[in-house]
C-alpha cells in the first residue's frame, strides 16, 4: 500500500472558516489478503456480478461500521474566506497546501504532516475563486475554475488563470516553492458575463492535464513540460469532477457517479473514452443524500472511495454566533470504503468490497477529502 494515511478536513464551525484535519489509515479498510474475510467478499462480488448478467436482484450490502472520528492534527483558520482550498503535494502526499479563496489578495501556507510543520509560501499572483488543483510529480497546478477573459475583454487586470507550484531542492537541504504562471487555457472566457465551469478533469500521462468544461463540447489538454495547450479531442470527458488514474489493469481512470456506481475509463486510447465494464456493489447510505466523492489509488488495484452524505433533520433553525446566521442544519457523515479492483478476464472488472468505516462529522459542518 502506497499511502500511509488519508486526509479530510473537518469544518470545525458550521458556516466559519476554521478547519480540522483528520487522517485514517486506509489499511484498515482491507481484510488480509489469505483470510477468510476476503473470499467471503470476493465470492459475494463474484456472485453480484452473476446477478446482475441475468437481471436478477443485487447482492447483500456488507455491513457499515461506525467509527469514531479521528483525532484532529492540526486546525487551519481562514479569516478572509469560508472555504479555503486544501490539496496534497509531492510525491509522498503528506503535505497540505493551503490557499484562501478571496477575491482580494490569496496567501498560501503549506502543511508538512510528516513533521508536523508550517511553511510560509508565496502567495499566487493572482486570487483564484474556486479552485481546483491536480498533482503532476512533485508540481501541483492551481487552476481557476471558471477562468475569465483578459484585460481588453473584460476591463480587469490580467489574470494568471493557471500557476504551477513548483518545489526546488535547496543545498541547505530545505524546500522552497515559487509560481510559475501558465498560459490561459483556450477556454477561457472572452466576456465576463460568460460563465464556462470546468466540470471534469484528471492527470494523464506523466506530464499532461486534460479538462472538459460545460460550454465546450472537446476536451483540452495541457502539457506541464512546455506549457503549451492543445485539443485532445471533439469529446467531453465522460465523468464529473476529478478521476484517478489507476495504472494496473492496464491504466484505467476511475470516478464515482452522481448514482454512487464507481465506473472506470481508459483515456489513452484512441478516440472517445470508452467505460470498462465494472461489476459490484458498494455500501450506500440508504437515508443519506450524497454530496462530495473522491477516489484515492492506494497501489496494487487498492482503492479507497470517499463519500459525504446529508441527513436532513426535523425541528427548530439553528444559529451560529460566528457569522449571525439562522438555518436548519443537515447532519453530515463522512464513509470510507475499501475497494479492489480484480480483472474478471472476459473484459469486466470486479470490484471487491472489503469494510466501510462510517464517521459523523456533526450538524450543518462541512468537510472536504483530500485525496
Amino acid at each position: 500500500m502506497n499511502r500511509r494515511f488519508l486526509y479530510m478536513l473537518v469544518q470545525a464551525s458550521p458556516r466559519c472558516g476554521s478547519y480540522t484535519l483528520r487522517r485514517t489509515n486506509p489499511s484498515r479498510l482491507f481484510y488480509p489478503m489469505d483470510s477468510p474475510e476476503r473470499a467471503a467478499a470476493a465470492a459475494a462480488a463474484a456472485a453480484g456480478a452473476a446477478r446482475a448478467a441475468t437481471s436478477k436482484a443485487a447482492a447483500t450490502e456488507r455491513p457499515v461500521e461506525d467509527a469514531r472520528l479521528p483525532p484532529p492534527t492540526t486546525t487551519f483558520r481562514c479569516y478572509n474566506t469560508d472555504r479555503p482550498h486544501f490539496a496534497l503535494l509531492g510525491r509522498n502526499k503528506d503535505k497540505i497546501l493551503v490557499v484562501d479563496e478571496n477575491e482580494a489578495v490569496s496567501r498560501a501556507v503549506l502543511y508538512d504532516d510528516a513533521s508536523r510543520s508550517i511553511h510560509l509560501l508565496p502567495s499566487p499572483r493572482e486570487p483564484k475563486i474556486e479552485p481546483f488543483s491536480v498533482a503532476v510529480g512533485d508540481n501541483l497546478y492551481l487552476m481557476e475554475g471558471n477562468p475569465q477573459g483578459d484585460k481588453d475583454d473584460c476591463d480587469e487586470h490580467e489574470r494568471s488563470q493557471y500557476e504551477a507550484t513548483v518545489e526546488a531542492l535547496l543545498p541547505g537541504g530545505e524546500d522552497t516553492y515559487w509560481w510559475r504562471s501558465i498560459p490561459p487555457p483556450p477556454y477561457a472566457a472572452r466576456m465576463c458575463n460568460l460563465n464556462d465551469d470546468v466540470r471534469a478533469y484528471a492527470a494523464v500521462g506523466e506530464s499532461s492535464i486534460w479538462v472538459s468544461t460545460d460550454l465546450n463540447t472537446g476536451t483540452f489538454a495541457l502539457d506541464t513540460a512546455s506549457g503549451a495547450w492543445s485539443r485532445a479531442g471533439d469529446w467531453p470527458l465522460p465523468f464529473e469532477g476529478r478521476a484517478e488514474h489507476v495504472p494496473e489493469h492496464g491504466g484505467l481512470w476511475f470516478r464515482l457517479s452522481d448514482s454512487g456506481l464507481l465506473h472506470a475509463w481508459d483515456l489513452r486510447a484512441e478516440g472517445r473514452p470508452e467505460a470498462r465494464r465494472t461489476r459490484g456493489h458498494i455500501a450506500d447510505m440508504a437515508e443519506g443524500l450524497l454530496v462530495g466523492s473522491e477516489v484515492a489509488h492506494l497501489g496494487d488495484g487498492w482503492l479507497c472511495v470517499g463519500r459525504l452524505f446529508e441527513v436532513k433533520r426535523e425541528g427548530s433553525c439553528e444559529y451560529c454566533a460566528c457569522c449571525r446566521y439562522h438555518w436548519r442544519p443537515s447532519r453530515v457523515f463522512a464513509m470510507f470504503t475499501g475497494v479492489e479492483v480484480e480483472d474478471a478476464g472476459d473484459g469486466t472488472l470486479h470490484l471487491i468490497e472489503h469494510k466501510s468505516c462510517r464517521y459523523s462529522l456533526g450538524v450543518g459542518k462541512s468537510a472536504q477529502f483530500v485525496f
